[in-house]
């Protein structure tokens, strides 16, 4: 990628792939998903064209973090209606 808007797609799609393969979707694996990929990105050299900065990742992650766990929130069994 050879911007901030590119290097961020990037992450969002490994991430999105990489999430829905978990079995048990918790919180903490959740995270352990986006900063694993986000630091192997950084160490393939992957995100250097982009000139995203550390903190500007920080806050992607967060952002990717929380939006995961939306998606992937725990739902109360409803009680089934009676006829």
């Amino acid at each position: 990628p050879s911007s901030k808007e590119s290097g961020i797609v990037l992450l969002a799609d490994s991430i999105e792939a990489a999430s829905r393969t978990l079995a048990n979707p918790s919180p903490s694996s959740l995270r352990k998903v986006v900063e694993r990929i986000i630091r192997a990105k950084i160490e393939d050299n992957q995100l250097d064209g982009t000139d995203l900065t550390m903190v500007e990742l920080s806050k992607i992650k967060e952002s990717f973090i929380a939006v995961l766990y939306g998606i992937f929130h725990a739902r109360i069994k409803y009680p089934e209606e009676k006829s």
